[in-house]
C-alpha cells in the first residue's frame, strides 16, 4: 500500500489480473474511487455534500452504466450505452437549446397516432413511415368516418352530431344506421317507414309512428358514404324472424361489416314486441353477398324490412 499525497493508491490492483476479478479499491480520495467488485470496474464520483455519488461500471459485457444513486438507494436512475449495437438507453433526454424533453418529442408522435385513430385510419406501428401511411389513407378517403354510440335527443328528435364532427354533413354521403331503438304501443303491428334528414348539421329521425322517438335511441353514422343499393328488401317478409337478411348480388366481396352502413327505411314490429327496447346487431357474409341484420329478441312480421346499403 502506498500513499502519495494522502492519496490511497494500490498498484498492485492494477497490474495483477487476478485482483480484477476479485472486490478491491484500486484509487480512493473519498470524491473519487476507482474498484472492481463482482460486477466488473467501476469509477465512482462523489457529490460536494456527500449525499449523492455518480458511478460509471461496465457490468455487462456489452453494456456501459452510468447511474446515480443516494446514501439510501443504490440507483436512483441510470443511462445505458451499449456498445455492440450503439444503443443509448435511458428514461428521457432533455436538450438544453430547445427547452424539451425526449419524452415531450414522443407524446406529440402518440397525439398524431391518436389522432389518425380518431379519424379513421390506423397505423400498423407508430413508426413515421407507418403515421405518414395512415395519414395519406385519410386523405385519400376524402374524411370517411364512422361515429358510433351516437345518442338522439329524444324532444328535439335529433341526432346531435355539429359538435362530433368537424364535417359538413350532407345526406347524399351521409348513411345513418339504427344500433338500439325503443318501440312503444303505437309502434306494434304497423310498418315504420323511417325518414332522415340533415338541418344544421345534425341528423333529424322521423318515423310514420308516433311511439317511434319517445325514448333516447343510438346510432352509428357514416360519414363519405358511397350508396350501393337503395329500397332492399329482406328475405323474410312473415312469421317470428331472429335475423333480417339482405342480400345484394352486387355488393363487393372484399367489404367488410366495417365498411357497411346498412340504413333501414322501413321495420315492422309485432304486437308482442312493443314498449321495449331492440339493439341491433350487423354482420357480413361476403361469399353469399349477404347483410344480416340480427334483433335482440324475435320479432313477428307481416311484410318485409327494407335498407338502404352504404360503403363508407
Amino acid at each position: 500500500m502506498i500513499f502519495i499525497n494522502n492519496i490511497n493508491y494500490n498498484p498492485t490492483s492494477i497490474f495483477n489480473d487476478d485482483k480484477v476479478s476479485k472486490n478491491s479499491t484500486v484509487y480512493d480520495t473519498g470524491k473519487v474511487k476507482i474498484f472492481t467488485d463482482g460486477e466488473g470496474g467501476n469509477i465512482r464520483l462523489t457529490s460536494k455534500s456527500g449525499n449523492y455519488h455518480y458511478e460509471m461500471d461496465a457490468y455487462s459485457d456489452d453494456h456501459l452504466r452510468l447511474y446515480m444513486g443516494d446514501n439510501d438507494t443504490e440507483v436512483l436512475s441510470s443511462v445505458e450505452i451499449m456498445a455492440k449495437s450503439g444503443i443509448l438507453n435511458a428514461n428521457d433526454f432533455y436538450c438544453k437549446s430547445t427547452g424539451k424533453k425526449f419524452s415531450d418529442f414522443q407524446n406529440g408522435v402518440d397525439k398524431i397516432y391518436n389522432k389518425c385513430i380518431a379519424s379513421g385510419s390506423t397505423p400498423i406501428s407508430k413508426t413515421p413511415d407507418a403515421i405518414c401511411t395512415a395519414i395519406d389513407n385519410i386523405k385519400n378517403n376524402s374524411g370517411k368516418r364512422k361515429l358510433s354510440g351516437l345518442l338522439m335527443v329524444k324532444s328535439e328528435k335529433i341526432i346531435r352530431t355539429s359538435g362530433i364532427t368537424d364535417y359538413t354533413l350532407n345526406k347524399t354521403t351521409t348513411a345513418v344506421q339504427i344500433d338500439k331503438a325503443w318501440f312503444g304501443s303505437g309502434c306494434r303491428n304497423a310498418s315504420m317507414n323511417y325518414k332522415y334528414a340533415i338541418n344544421n348539421n345534425n341528423i333529424s329521425v322521423s318515423a310514420s309512428e308516433s311511439d317511434f322517438a319517445n325514448y333516447p335511441f343510438l346510432y352509428t353514422i357514416g360519414i363519405g358514404c358511397s350508396l350501393l343499393a337503395s329500397g332492399i328488401n329482406s328475405i323474410e317478409k312473415s312469421g317470428n324472424c331472429s335475423t333480417f337478411n339482405f342480400k345484394v348480388d352486387s355488393l363487393p366481396s372484399n367489404l367488410s361489416i366495417n365498411e357497411i352502413i346498412v340504413e333501414l327505411t322501413n321495420t315492422v314490429i309485432g304486437s308482442g314486441e312493443s314498449d321495449k327496447y331492440i339493439t341491433f346487431s350487423y354482420s357480413y357474409n361476403n361469399k353469399t353477398k349477404t347483410i344480416t341484420v340480427t334483433p335482440s329478441i324475435t320479432i313477428h312480421i307481416n311484410t318485409n324490412w327494407i335498407a338502404n346499403i352504404y360503403k363508407l
